[in-house]
């Protein structure tokens, strides 16, 4: 693995996935919109598709396992193989929404911050309506950004 020396000003997609073959190619269309991101990393857990080849063939770099490791040891791969200060950890099967990348860099080119979170809306992926939506609460995560991120991520989606 190379060593990590990141970039401060470098901003990273980067997608553990599984058998994303079928839904890659809406996030990367999605993200070829923004076009902002610096490298793009695609972690192949085991696919037993073609997801390393559609990832490369739009242009992802992919790093493979070739065991089903799941997609917190992807994420850990993840981290480890790239060289940009900001990672953005993206599922494969949903798609950025527009001008994420700009607003992304407008944030992190701010004096002090060090992690940037957004709301999400859940999609269906037949009918693209929204399901529901992800917020957060900012003064909760000024206060503790881990124990409100863990508090979040055990409750449903609001």
């Amino acid at each position: 693995m190379p060593s990590r020396v990141p970039d401060r000003n470098r901003l990273a997609l980067l997608v553990p996935a599984r058998n994303a073959g079928r839904t890659l190619p809406r996030l990367f269309e999605s993200a070829r919109q923004d076009s902002g991101f610096d490298e793009v990393i695609v972690y192949d857990d085991a696919s037993t598709d073609d997801t390393g080849t559609v990832a490369r063939a739009h242009g992802a770099r992919v790093v493979r396992s070739d065991v089903n490791t799941g997609p917190s040891a992807g994420k850990n791969r993840l981290a480890q193989e790239t060289q940009c200060a900001w990672l953005h950890f993206h599922d494969a099967d949903d798609a950025l929404a527009p001008g994420f990348v700009a607003r992304l860099r407008h944030w992190a080119e701010q004096p002090g911050i060090d992690v940037v979170v957004f709301a999400a809306e859940d999609r269906d992926d037949g009918t693209d309506a929204v399901l529901g939506h992800a917020r957060w609460d900012d003064d909760a995560l000024r206060a503790d950004a881990s124990r409100s991120q863990v508090g979040s991520a055990c409750s449903s989606t609001r």
